[in-house]
């Protein structure tokens, strides 16, 4: 990678109106961060009021832009992007601070790739997801934040398709070729988004930096804007509405639980301009995305990076092959149609079993509709629940109705709040006093529903009788999705010490939606008396690993075994929050590879409720519960749970040392694994009293 020394200057460019004060400090931050001579200052004076003239006379360093009457923002940086001399030119707003490292390392996102044509930074207060949580209370504090966080990391750069103009690193050759500022956003609001898609439909990309800090005091604007003008002035540019149809909805890229190298086919309907399927690349880089958008002018944006139909998804023949989609995403798209039903009907039959249905659907029952209603209102609105553009409205038992009529199981169905004032709660609270409703405060205080539903498995596979099976086979199971790992667990499995008269498969399966539906594919794909499911991670060192489990099976009460589990598994689900662990495995969950050793078995084995998921080794084909957990977390206690229910035992065998290493890393829970924690517990856990 090329680094900034092997470019001329970076034209640093800020437009200015009455906020000397901000001014000030933004000036000092560039000279105090960024090196002397690899940039030039132009300012804008647009006719302030407050002493800046005055001021920046002063100021020898700087190249100074003096309007007599105010021209806007657009019409200020089009002055000095025609006087800048750098190659490189920032657009930085008057109130931003900038930081140790900005400059070098924005220039090295900018300049990794030919068609990356202009770069932003993140930032405590800003707009478009480019803001983090912060704790710091002052601007030293701030410096000592940002020396820590700004260190260069191309794993850190996210495609975007639209950045904010706080801090906007543009290549000159891209503006050049794209054209100045459209002088008619002259306020500065919406035109960083006009630019981004011009700069997009140019052929190059917009990549954020979530390497690289800068602060942002969020200053209020110079002067009066008209906000609804100038949405009014992009849509009749454009052909769409830049807030509604660039948002990233991260709640529902969130219920994606998938391994990150998985390679997933996602359809969005109602993709608009793609942000969310973009935002689905970037955690996903090796994802198939779809979309379909029935506005023509939006669809345009989503198409330059994913494949896209503009069409009316309620008089459309799908394009796709049947049972191919993981997810199908239908934000805030149910309620617009005439005929949601027929929809998901006919939605289904491209879902792959056990895929999933993520939806966001308003909620008729939030306390905003209810008041008014009681007050005689219900007047449509240009956005929010009585969207003039809705057709359907729901409550949640009617979400939960449409989704079961045809055919979807409700694994999760999550509320969104909005902010609610005293009166608000007062209303509340009095509302639910008089209805003898008890569940009516949770359900009026949901502005919306975040739906995920899954297409159920057909049937679970049919088990092969036991005398079918070949009782001198032993087949190794693998849900493949990283190259790298599976290799090297593949490796282990072949140094494997095989006793003599047996034979060992290897069986790797590919893209599954879930554990449990690539178990059972094992299950039908392999006569194998024996089977060794073991995560791509898990590597086996062992090497008389199958003659100690051809052993401990020699007791045809025994199903399974494992390596790590729990004799009573606790009233939440989480087994190794038990008290009564066993087992032993080298794993690396806490950043780095250690020891975890639970008590020692003192037997031959130890008789357990569950055993982890990393290696379970069965002698026994039950069918995994697809059709309960079609995701990845809990289809192991549950298969546990299912052979102690059949009759057979689940062991833990006595490791002198451990029999595989996990390399598993620094793991989170996703949202999936609450939902399928709670579907285990009233599954397996609950008992009537």
């Amino acid at each position: 990678m090329k680094t900034r020394e092997v470019y001329m200057k970076t034209s640093i460019i800020i437009w200015a109106c009455n906020q000397l004060q901000y001014l000030a400090q933004t000036i000092v931050s560039i000279r105090n961060y960024t090196e002397q001579e690899s940039y030039e200052l132009i300012v804008v004076d647009d006719h302030s009021t407050d002493g800046t003239a005055e001021w920046l006379s002063q100021q020898p360093d700087l190249k100074i832009i003096t309007n007599e009457t105010g021209r806007g923002y657009t019409d200020g940086c089009n002055q000095a992007i025609a006087k800048a001399a750098g190659e490189t030119i920032v657009l930085l707003e008057s109130d931003v601070i900038v930081t140790q490292h900005w400059l070098d390392n924005l220039t090295a996102c900018l300049y990794s790739e030919p068609y990356i044509g202009a770069v932003a930074p993140v930032t405590n207060y800003g707009g478009y997801a480019q803001a983090v949580p912060v704790s710091y209370q002052s601007i030293d504090e701030m410096h000592s934040y940002a020396q820590k966080y700004n260190l260069s990391n191309p794993s850190c750069w996210e495609e975007r398709i639209k950045l904010a103009g706080f801090c906007l690193m543009i290549k000159k050759a891209v503006i050049d070729s794209v054209g100045p500022f459209d002088e008619i956003f002259s306020s500065g609001y919406l035109a960083d988004d006009d630019y981004s898609f011009r700069i997009r439909t140019s052929g190059h990309k917009l990549m954020l930096c979530r390497d690289t800090f800068v602060h942002h005091n969020g200053a209020p604007p110079a002067g009066p804007v008209d906000y609804r003008d100038m949405l009014s002035k992009f849509a009749a540019k454009w052909g769409f509405n830049p807030v509604y149809s660039a948002t990233i909805r991260q709640d529902i890229v969130n219920l994606i639980e998938n391994p990150k190298t998985q390679s997933l086919t996602v359809l969005e309907i109602g993709c608009a301009c793609g942000a969310t399927l973009m935002k689905i690349k970037d955690g996903y880089p090796k994802a198939k995305l779809y979309g379909i958008e029935l506005n023509e002018k939006a669809a345009l944006s989503a198409k330059l990076f994913a494949e896209v139909i503009a069409a009316d998804i309620e008089n459309t023949i799908l394009p796709y092959p049947e049972e191919y989609f993981d997810y199908v995403i239908l934000a805030d798209v149910l309620e617009h149609l005439g005929n949601p039903w027929q929809a998901l009907e006919n939605i289904k039959a491209y879902i792959k079993p056990g895929g999933q249905i993520l939806a966001s659907i308003p909620n008729i029952m939030h306390f905003s509709v209810l008041r008014n209603l009681l007050q005689g209102y219900w007047t449509y609105e240009e956005a929010g629940i009585l969207d003039k553009t809705h057709l359907r409205f729901f409550t949640l038992y009617e979400i939960d109705k449409m989704f079961q009529n045809t055919g979807y199981k409700v694994n999760a169905c999550c509320p969104n709040f909005i902010y609610e004032t005293a009166a608000d709660q007062q209303f509340i609270l009095a509302l639910t006093g008089i209805s003898g409703n008890n569940r009516l405060m949770e359900e009026c205080r949901a502005y919306q529903y975040i739906v995920k539903a899954c297409k159920p498995a057909a049937v679970l596979p049919p088990i092969r009788p036991a005398e079918g099976l070949n009782r001198n086979k032993i087949c190794f199971v693998t849900c493949e999705n990283d190259d790298n790992f599976y290799r090297f667990c593949l490796s282990h499995i072949r140094d494997l010490e095989i006793p003599e008269g047996y034979e060992v498969e290897i069986l790797s399966i590919k893209d599954s939606v879930s554990m449990a539906s690539a178990y059972n594919q094992a299950i039908c794909k392999s006569d194998a008396k024996y089977k060794v499911y073991l995560h791509q991670d898990v590597f086996i060192i062992n090497k008389n690993l199958i003659r100690d489990i051809l052993q401990i099976f020699e007791n045809p009460e025994i199903g399974m075994i494992g390596v790590a589990g729990s004799a009573q598994v606790p009233a939440n689900g989480i087994w190794w929050e038990a008290n009564c662990n066993y087992g032993k495995v080298f794993d690396s969950h806490k950043g780095y590879m250690g020891l975890v050793a639970f008590q020692d078995v003192e037997g031959e084995y130890q008789e357990v409720q569950c055993i982890d998921g990393l290696l379970m080794i069965t002698q026994y084909d039950l069918p995994w519960r697809e059709d309960l957990f079609n995701g990845w977390h809990f289809y192991d206690t549950s298969q546990s749970m299912e052979f102690i229910k059949a009759g057979y035992k689940v062991v833990i065998p006595r490791q002198q040392q451990p029999w595989c290493i996990h390399d598993c890393g620094i793991t989170g829970l996703t949202n999936g694994y609450h939902d399928y924690r709670r579907v285990f517990v009233d599954t397996y856990l609950k008992t009537d009293v």
